[in-house]
């Protein structure tokens, strides 16, 4: 006796059931994964450009350090 199901035979209520159960389920571990990704490539864009800025702000402006008390005495 064969098990398979001619193309045109109706889906069992069980068995659709399941299989939308099924794929609803990976959707939601699919979405879960991609919101994970997006969120770490995010955190590690932000980290890189506070640690550039930080750097920028941080590293002192060549010639100008004692130029702006000479201006004042002229």
């Amino acid at each position: 006796m064969s098990m398979t199901r001619s193309p045109d035979a109706p889906v069992p209520p069980d068995q659709a059931q399941q299989a939308l159960q099924c794929l609803t389920t990976e959707h939601f571990v699919l979405q879960n994964a991609r919101a994970a990704t997006i969120q770490e490539a995010n955190q590690r864009a932000d980290l890189f450009l506070t640690s550039v800025s930080s750097a920028t702000f941080a590293r002192p402006v060549p010639g100008r350090h004692g130029q702006s008390d000479d201006i004042a005495v002229r």
